[in-house]
């Protein structure tokens, strides 16, 4: 199960990184620099890693 969370987590990251070089491909802006690429892709990853707790909690209170 870890493992199955850790790639939904880097796959976020990977797709949020994708979407801001596309979007600066899409727009002829300059691409963007590294801080906005890393900061990219750990917010993805960590609203991924969110999610999929809240999605556990919300399971296990629905028991209770």
């Amino acid at each position: 199960m870890r493992i199955r969370v850790l790639r939904y987590v880097f796959a976020a990251g990977v797709i949020a990184v994708a979407e801001l070089v596309l979007k600066a491909i899409d727009t002829g802006a300059a691409m963007p620099d590294a801080r906005t690429v890393v900061a990219a892709a750990v917010g993805a990853s960590l609203r991924g890693a969110l999610a999929i707790l809240d999605d556990r909690e919300a399971k296990g209170n629905a028991g209770a």
